[in-house]
């Protein structure tokens, strides 16, 4: 059959119709719609088969959807042909709230956009009634969107996106299905085809990343705002794109949040799209928390209420962005981040300018293998004060200064800490810290290097603590425990320096500054290897310095003052 006008097969315009178990195939039409023209609103379309049809001129070569509310459930629809769009079908704009399930829309062809689907009807679903079976949409033909072209506009309440939560697509690669479609991400003025669980673009209401739906598959950055939070559940696995990332209370998409919280037996993975084996550092972006981002709240006993958190988290192979961002980039907010696990970054791990009123905490996290050709290995902290970094481990980590960690923000607390095997090419192999009213106490540092304070570099310290620390074992060229350029004030109480090694001077301890108090520690085994090194234990250079109640010993240096060294005045 072939129309001069619409519905070459069949036209239907009756209210809540219900066409099922029909052949239509071999019809064309004139205009729009070469098989079937739907205008009844809610009408049920079953089990058809509509093949072969042609639109001759226009739209919608196998079906055409005119009015609101219909259903199609279990049709094949292919072999159909559009002179311009949706060789399958288009879904037109007064097409709302239309549903598709269990549907095979195969082997179309338009000649300009959407081989199987235009669809411009919104409130649309490709999950429908029977969200367990999927809609087959693959092997279609078009110029544009071989799969779905996408047109309802953009909106900020999540409302203009079409859930296509349940389609096979002929391809589980995400970057091929992103191919196939036409929509946000070609031109943002129109919706999101949500391919859940491959996700993208703009977050803009309440969601949840559940453990069913897992693994979710970032394949285009995700963007959180509106007030919107992200909740994802223990045991969820995101992989992501390369070069992509997911943004928290950035501009000008306003406030939001995400609240991921594992458990030690389930924690939440991010990690790279690669397999296993193929995986490096720098694949993906970050976890990105901007100045809109709802900052952690706290009871006053420390106790976390409420706002953003990673807690029982893994984030691996990221930092894939410019050298001012880590795998974890903070932008002037304060997430808390606890028991938490940055491995294998090609950037700092968390990467922080925390200018902000709440002080930032890092608990019970371990940083490992992260390598920064900046400042910062494991952890770069900048800008505001009372920040708390307690009970973490700084492992393997590499960066030019401070390679575990870099901190400078007033009246901060690093305490409890590790610092081991990390490696800076300058200064603060394990820390590297400038804090007035800083303390530093009960931390651990060994096997660290750097040229100058293999294991902590302390460049500006006022008023500050350094105490009940054990430094062992750390190299460098010159101050291999600790070297203290600067400060005034500073207390260094009942500490070990114990077999560091420099390569030039200073192997235990190098005292600059002035006003410094240098009481009950112990300093033993520490060596200045060079012909010319000095002060093989302790090098002092401070001013109106305090030396009082310290235990020096078996401290050696190839030239002068194998034990203490006094060149202050």
């Amino acid at each position: 059959v072939s129309v001069n006008g619409d519905g070459g097969g069949l036209f239907m315009q009756s209210s809540n119709a219900t066409i099922s178990d029909n052949t239509i195939t071999n019809n064309g039409a004139g205009r729009d719609a070469g098989g079937l023209y739907v205008a009844s609103s809610n009408a049920t379309v079953t089990n058809n088969m509509i093949t072969d049809n042609s639109a001759d001129t226009r739209h919608g070569g196998g079906v055409v959807v005119s009015s609101s509310g219909g259903q199609f459930l279990g049709n094949t629809v292919t072999g159909n042909f559009a002179a311009n769009v949706g060789g399958g079908f288009w879904v037109a704009g007064g097409g709302t709230n239309t549903t598709l399930s269990d549907n095979t829309i195969t082997g179309n062809e338009a000649l300009q956009r959407g081989g199987g689907l235009y669809w411009s009807g919104s409130g649309g679903s490709l999950a429908g009634v029977k969200g367990d079976v999927c809609n087959t949409i693959m092997n279609n033909l078009a110029p544009i969107a071989e799969a779905i072209y996408y047109t309802v506009p953009f909106a900020g309440d999540g409302s203009g996106d079409l859930d296509a939560s349940h389609v096979c697509w002929g391809t589980v690669v995400p970057a091929e299905i992103l191919a196939l479609n036409y929509d946000y991400f070609d031109n943002g003025n129109f919706g999101v085809i949500r391919t859940t669980p491959f996700e993208g673009g703009p977050l803009l209401v309440d969601t949840t990343w559940t453990l069913a739906g897992s693994p979710y598959v970032v394949m285009e950055s995700i963007v959180l705002g509106s007030d919107a939070t992200l909740t994802i559940e223990p045991g969820v696995v995101v992989r992501f794109e390369a070069m992509k990332s997911i943004s928290v209370g950035t501009s000008p998409f306003g406030t939001s949040c995400i609240i991921a919280r594992g458990t030690p037996a389930d924690p939440i993975l991010f990690t790279s799209i690669l397999p296993a084996g193929e995986r490096a550092p720098g694949d993906w972006v970050n976890l990105y928390f901007g100045d809109q981002s709802e900052d952690a709240v706290f009871d006053g006993g420390g106790a976390y209420l409420g706002g953003c958190i990673l807690e029982h988290v893994i984030v691996e192979f990221g930092g894939g962005g410019v050298a001012t961002t880590g795998s974890i980039t903070i932008q002037q907010s304060s997430p808390y981040l606890k028991n938490i696990e940055v491995r294998d970054s090609a950037r700092a791990g968390v990467y922080a300018d925390a200018a902000v009123t709440v002080p930032l905490r890092i608990e019970d996290s371990t940083f490992r293998r992260c390598v920064h050709t900046g400042n910062g290995g494991g952890v770069y902290l900048v800008n505001g004060s009372g920040h708390q970094v307690t009970g973490n481990l700084f492992d393997d980590n590499g960066a030019s200064s401070g390679a575990g960690m870099y901190l400078s923000a007033t009246t901060s607390l690093v305490d409890d800490n590790m610092f081991t095997s990390n490696a800076a090419n300058s200064q603060g192999g394990g820390l590297w810290i400038s804090s007035a009213s800083g303390t530093v106490t009960d931390n651990t540092f060994t096997d660290n290097s750097g040229s100058a304070g293999g294991g902590l570099f302390v460049s500006n310290l006022t008023s500050g603590m350094i105490m009940t620390n054990l430094l062992e074992d750390n190299s460098a060229s010159n101050g291999a425990g600790m070297y203290l350029q600067s400060g005034t004030g500073t207390q260094v109480l009942d500490n070990q320096f114990l077999t560091n090694v420099a390569s030039g001077s200073y192997g235990g301890v190098y005292l600059g500054g002035s006003t410094i108090t240098f009481s009950t520690n112990v300093v033993s085994g520490n060596q200045a290897v060079s012909v010319n090194g000095d002060g093989g234990g302790l090098f002092m250079q401070s001013s109106n310095a305090t030396i009082s109640d310290n235990t020096i010993t078996n401290n050696g240096a190839g030239r002068d003052a194998g034990g203490l060294y006094v060149a202050s005045s």
